[in-house]
C-alpha cells in the first residue's frame, strides 16, 4: 500500500512544516504555551537507517511523530517511530492520530511497546488550571501523568478536564490551512 495523497506543506509561525497536520500540532502546542523543537535531528536506529522525529517537546520529555488520522497510512509508516521508541527508553514516544481533535484520543503512546499502545490526550487539572495531564480520553484518570513528574494519581485525587484553554488550542490548530472568507 502507498499513500494516495501527498502531504500538503504549510507555513506557521515562520516555519515551513512538511504537512498541514504538523502545522496544526505546532499551533496547538504554541496556543498552550508548550515549546517544541521541530525536526530536532536525525537519529541512528539499531536496525539500520535513520529516523527524524517531527517534534521534541521538552516539557513532556516526549518525541512526537505526526501522522494522519488514516489508520492504514499510520500502520504503514510507524515502524521507524516504534524502533526509535525501543532504542530510546526513558523518554516518552508518541505518534499522533491526525491533528489534535477535541474530546478524542489523538496520541498513541509508544514507549510501552508497539503491541500495547495506550491512547491519550492532553488535558488540564480541574483544581489547578494550567497543570497539564496526559490522560485516557475515556475520562479514566488512573495512570494520568502530570507533566512535572511520573506520579500516578488515583481517579479520586485528580479529575483532568478539557478546559477553555485546551478548547481554544484545538480551535487554533483547526484554523491552520483554512482561508478566511
Amino acid at each position: 500500500m502507498t499513500r494516495e495523497m501527498e502531504a500538503i506543506p504549510v507555513w506557521h509561525n515562520g516555519v515551513k512544516f512538511r504537512s498541514l497536520t504538523e502545522g496544526r500540532w505546532s499551533a496547538f502546542l504554541l496556543a498552550l504555551g508548550i515549546g517544541y523543537e521541530y525536526e530536532p535531528g536525525r537519529h541512528e536506529l539499531s536496525t539500520g537507517g535513520t529516523y527524524l522525529p517531527d517534534f521534541w517537546i521538552p516539557k513532556f520529555k516526549a518525541f512526537l511523530e505526526v501522522k494522519p488520522a488514516n489508520e492504514a497510512i499510520r500502520h504503514l509508516e510507524r515502524h521507524k517511530a516504534e524502533q526509535f521508541a525501543l532504542d530510546r527508553p526513558g523518554f516518552r514516544h508518541w505518534i499522533s492520530r491526525g491533528s489534535p481533535v477535541s474530546a478524542k484520543d489523538y496520541i498513541q503512546v509508544l514507549e510501552a511497546g508497539h503491541a500495547q499502545w495506550t491512547h491519550a490526550c492532553i488535558l488540564e487539572d480541574r483544581r489547578d488550571e494550567g497543570v497539564f495531564w496526559l490522560s485516557g480520553s475515556d475520562g479514566n484518570t488512573e495512570g494520568a501523568q502530570s507533566i512535572g513528574g511520573w506520579g500516578r494519581p488515583t481517579i479520586h485525587e485528580r479529575d483532568p478536564i478539557e478546559s477553555k484553554r485546551i478548547r481554544a488550542a484545538y480551535l487554533a490548530a483547526n484554523c491552520i490551512g483554512k482561508m478566511a472568507a
